[in-house]
């Protein structure tokens, strides 16, 4: 019985991780700004997996339908980042997401890639999150500019 009860709390928990991450995200979408005439979003978010952070980024995707973001969160041992860049963006400006979070991660001392459209980093200093997502914005609208 002990783990039938251990099993359903998890499951609980998950489900409440899952509607903290969906109320997060909701939130989220009133903290998109404009740089350069591109929607961007750069943002700590409580996911506990990448998977979380994924879901996250999806779901912010398609609130944006155009545009840019950069996830940040504490997954306990290292801190993740995620890049997204809508295809009409890689199509139209040149703009990969692994060249980004790999901008935004080297602040907290990490790295990583992927795909124009969705890339991911690691970095082991957790300190340096929040630092990172508020220097976002201007490596982005720096690189825009470079872009352009």
């Amino acid at each position: 019985a002990m783990v039938d009860e251990n099993d359903r709390l998890r499951k609980e928990l998950a489900k409440l991780q899952q509607a903290t991450m969906k109320q997060a995200t909701g939130d989220l979408i009133d903290s998109v700004t404009e740089i350069e005439g591109i929607k961007f979003i750069a943002a700590e978010v409580p996911a506990d997996s990448m998977d979380a952070l994924r879901a996250a980024a999806d779901r912010l995707r398609d609130q944006m339908k155009s545009g840019v973001g950069v996830l940040g969160a504490n997954l306990g041992k290292k801190v993740s980042f995620l890049a997204f860049v809508t295809d009409d963006l890689v199509q139209e400006r040149s703009l990969r997401a692994d060249e980004l979070v790999r901008e935004v991660a080297k602040i907290a001392g990490g790295g990583g890639g992927g795909k124009p459209q969705l890339a991911t980093a690691g970095a082991k200093d957790a300190s340096k999150l929040g630092d990172a997502i508020a220097k976002a914005p201007d490596i982005f609208a720096q690189w825009v500019t470079a872009k352009a």
